[in-house]
């Protein structure tokens, strides 16, 4: 999942073709360098990634062995992922979330 934000580059999840990652990076391309940052609690591969509130989110995807209704937020300013509600459907694959009126959420998706 990519995200951009201010003019920087978040990258989160994905699978590798062995291994659905924690990890998330962010690429600044005023000085051309990719920052590890901090780990989600679930590994995910096609879950949606987005901003709303300065605060990034990353919603549902797939672990390897579920489709995921969970969702994780991260701040920023502290570095640090939380757990959110749960949404009350599994969602993975291509699915497009958008923020609007960076409050509200709109989402809609292909489910498998």
């Amino acid at each position: 999942m990519m995200l951009f934000v201010a003019d920087l580059v978040y990258v989160c999840g994905g699978f590798d073709g062995s291994v659905r990652h924690t990890s998330m990076e962010r690429y600044d391309p005023t000085i051309d360098q990719w920052t590890m940052l901090a780990s989600m609690s679930t590994g995910r591969e096609g879950a949606g990634l987005v901003v709303a509130n300065d605060m990034l989110y990353c919603i549902g995807g797939y672990d390897g062995l579920n489709l995921l209704n969970s969702a994780e937020r991260y701040d920023p300013n502290t570095g640090q992922w939380t757990l959110i509600a749960s949404m009350s459907t599994r969602r993975s694959g291509e699915f497009i979330v958008r923020a609007l009126l960076c409050t509200h959420f709109l989402i809609s998706a292909q489910l498998y």
